[in-house]
């Protein structure tokens, strides 16, 4: 089965598999900091295997560390 095609103007996250009418939407920190999500409309819980993309999640790790960094200085400098 092959990928649908994503737009830039494709609305944020996912389709829930299960109802087929929620987008679930993760961000950096959610994705690095829980191991599940639950879709909003009918509350079925997913969870995240990250064990077959160590090296990805490292990475954006450090992404997500350098993008914290780079607010607080922000801060710092108004």
């Amino acid at each position: 089965m092959s990928e649908p095609t994503k737009y830039m103007n494709d609305a944020p996250g996912f389709l829930c598999p299960a109802c087929q009418e929620f987008r679930i939407k993760l961000s950096l920190e959610d994705f690095l900091t829980k191991g599940e999500v639950t879709c909003g409309n009918c509350g079925t819980p997913f969870q995240m295997d990250k064990s077959r993309c160590t090296s990805v999640v490292e990475k954006l790790h450090d992404l997500h560390i350098a993008n914290k960094n780079v607010e607080m200085l922000k801060k710092q400098s108004l």
